[in-house]
């Protein structure tokens, strides 16, 4: 199990989907990086519960909506969403 696991690079590896309960176990998660991925949408819960989240790199994804993905990351100082689909 990984549950004291901090650090999380999963940058470059072309990832499409994420299950939704794949960062439940996760909770002491500080640094996140997921990008230059093929990404482009998320489940709106898939951060719940990563409550020690302090960086989070989702640059170079197709992402284009992002409505009520942060909520719950509170604690959040660093957040990268270069290079992606997102319209105003």
């Amino acid at each position: 199990n990984y549950i004291n696991l901090q650090y999380l690079s999963l940058d470059q590896n072309k990832i499409r989907l994420l299950e939704i309960n794949c960062f439940n176990n996760l909770k002491n998660l500080v640094y996140l990086n997921l990008s230059h991925n093929l990404i482009s949408s998320f489940s709106n819960s898939i951060f719940f519960n990563l409550k020690n989240l302090l960086i989070l790199d989702l640059g170079y994804n197709y992402l284009n909506n992002l409505n009520g993905l942060f909520e719950n990351l509170r604690i959040l100082e660093s957040l990268t969403l270069r290079s992606n689909m997102i319209k105003s």
